[in-house]
């Protein structure tokens, strides 16, 4: 699928700041900077930090997104019998990849 954002993955590389505020940074691989999250007006550094994680785990949520798409629409199509994955199995590996993609977003 052609995206029109950077392209992932994303990672929280640095933290600067300008007095009082520190800020981390997103960046990608040959990108200088993806996004800048700042603490300034902000409730406080631990939401700070989440909102960074959140920001940078963008492309590996909507890679999980596009997949589960992907999954549904092979659900969709009558299987034969055989050595081919279930409805179930397929489900699992959906709310396996969910669950991830979740667990990492929310650290």
């Amino acid at each position: 699928m052609s995206t029109k954002h950077t392209p992932g993955p994303w990672r929280i590389e640095s933290r600067f700041g300008f007095s009082d505020a520190p800020r981390d940074v997103i960046m990608a691989d040959g990108v200088k900077r993806v996004a800048v999250v700042s603490q300034h007006g902000v409730a406080n550094k631990e939401v700070a930090e989440a909102n960074a994680r959140l920001i940078a785990e963008a492309p590996r949520l909507l890679q999980t997104v596009e997949n589960a798409l992907l999954t549904l629409a092979i659900m969709k199509v009558p299987m034969e019998t055989g050595n081919v994955a279930t409805n179930e199995d397929l489900l699992k590996i959906m709310e396996d990849s969910f669950q991830e993609a979740i667990d990492k977003a929310m650290l």
